[in-house]
C-alpha cells in the first residue's frame, strides 16, 4: 500500500492523500508450469485493481484506469537438440483497458483493446 500527499497550492485548495500514482492497491499473480522431457507449458494469470493515473485541480476529473485481468499461455516441444517448436499466446481473454475520470467506472474517459497477441514459430539452438 502506498500513498502520496498533494501539496497545498494558493489557488488550488486541494491538500489532501492520494494512492500512489500508477500502483494499484492489489496485485495477484498465479501460474502453473509444466516441464519434462521434450514439453514444457506455462499458464499465468495477472490481476490488477484500479489505479490512478493523472491529477486534476478536482478529485472528479482524476484519471483512473480501471482494473484489469490477464490470461497468458505457452508452450515448447523439443523436437531435436537444435530445433523447437513453441506457441505464445498472450492476454487469452482480450482484456480491455479503460479510464474514468474520478473513481466512477460509469464516466468514461476511454477505452482500449490492443487485443490477443499470438506466435507460432521454430526456434534453432545453436
Amino acid at each position: 500500500k502506498s500513498g502520496a500527499k498533494l501539496v497545498a497550492d494558493p489557488e488550488n485548495p486541494r491538500d489532501i492523500d492520494v494512492p500512489f500514482f500508477r500502483q494499484p492497491d492489489r496485485i495477484a499473480n498465479i501460474g502453473f508450469y509444466y516441464q519434462g522431457a521434450r514439453l514444457s507449458a506455462r499458464i499465468a494469470y495477472n490481476y490488477q485493481t484500479n489505479s490512478i493515473r493523472e491529477i486534476s485541480d478536482t478529485p472528479d476529473f482524476d484519471i483512473y484506469q480501471g482494473s484489469r485481468n490477464q490470461l497468458d499461455f505457452q508452450i515448447n516441444y523439443k523436437i531435436t537438440e537444435n530445433y523447437r517448436l513453441y506457441a505464445n499466446w498472450q492476454d487469452i481473454n482480450d482484456a480491455p483497458t479503460i479510464e474514468t475520470f474520478g473513481d466512477d467506472t460509469n464516466r468514461i474517459r476511454r477505452g482500449l483493446l490492443y487485443g490477443s497477441n499470438v506466435r507460432v514459430g521454430v526456434k534453432f539452438i545453436f
